[in-house]
């Protein structure tokens, strides 16, 4: 399965390029014109989700604060195996 995916500006170059090189679709922030531009999370996602791609990023606790869910996501099945707090 391939996925469309916003690239946070927290991402490294390296990781997008895996990504793309294995099929996914990722606009970066900088593809984007949003590069270092502070914009609120809030405006991050409601780009990504406006374009139909989910946001991936490392800013994991703003993103699940402004979803208002807890970790871990009651609708996940995966877990996460003693990684995250």
């Amino acid at each position: 399965m391939l996925f469309r995916l916003y690239a946070n500006e927290n991402l490294t170059f390296e990781l997008v390029e895996t990504l793309r090189q294995r099929g996914h679709d990722v606009l970066t922030s900088l593809d984007a014109g949003n590069a270092n531009q502070r914009i609120p999370d809030a405006q991050v996602l409601k780009t990504a989700t406006a374009d139909n791609r989910a946001v991936i990023t490392l800013n994991r606790d703003d993103f699940l604060m402004l979803r208002g869910l807890r970790w871990p996501c009651p609708h996940s099945q995966w877990k996460p195996n003693g990684l995250w707090p």
